[in-house]
């Protein structure tokens, strides 16, 4: 879900939230969370929106170890000349068949 900055135009206070892209107008519309003001709380653009990802997600993970085991049969499957172009080495590569 996408972090946005918000600022209070009355107490200049900054914050962030977590919300979605569909909601990221909705503290405009409340009081400030600091100063209690009324329609003073603007959506601060200051940067770009972050995201939270997992960047330790791997296939691995995902399935529980099943992945690895798959590929593994699949691999014992093919033709060796197929089979040795696959491998967690080829990722970003153009397959060579």
């Amino acid at each position: 879900m996408p972090m946005y900055d918000y600022k209070c135009e009355k107490c200049n206070e900054l914050w962030e939230e977590h919300l979605s892209m569909t909601n990221n107008k909705k503290p405009c519309g409340e009081k400030c969370p600091h100063c209690d003001e009324e329609n003073s709380v603007i959506l601060h653009i200051g940067g770009f929106p972050g995201v939270n990802v997992d960047t330790t997600l791997t296939p691995d993970k995902v399935t529980g170890g099943k992945w690895s085991e798959i590929t593994n049969r699949i691999k014992s499957s093919l033709p060796e000349r197929y089979s040795k172009n696959i491998g967690s080495d080829m990722s970003g590569h153009r397959w060579k068949g």
